[in-house]
């Protein structure tokens, strides 16, 4: 069912972003309706509510992890005989090399 929400909501992706998409809207989707069940609220209220900011966790959690991916960090560590040049991203092992 997740598969075809997103093919309707125009997703055509082929990368590994097909997968996390899915997984994150089935995750929200299953627990949706486990409090839709238990919802006495008028017109489900709650069960509307607790959507809203599911998807709205699931959209700042998309920004946050796209920003990781964008700022990096250098580091220079330098002694007597050689410096050792770390690009460091956050969360990701890009590249080491030491220059003598």
């Amino acid at each position: 069912m997740v598969d075809e929400i997103w093919y309707y909501a125009g997703d055509r992706s082929t990368d590994s972003s097909w997968y996390t998409k899915r997984a994150a809207l089935a995750g929200i989707y299953n627990t949706t309706e486990l409090v839709l069940l238990q919802d006495s609220s008028p017109d489900y209220e709650d069960t509307w509510n607790f959507l809203e900011n599911r998807v709205h966790d699931a959209t700042n959690m998309a920004h946050s992890a796209k920003q990781v991916r964008t700022q990096s960090a250098w580091l220079y560590l330098r002694d007597s005989s050689s410096c050792l040049c770390l690009h460091l991203h956050v969360g990701l092992h890009v590249f080491c090399s030491i220059l003598v």
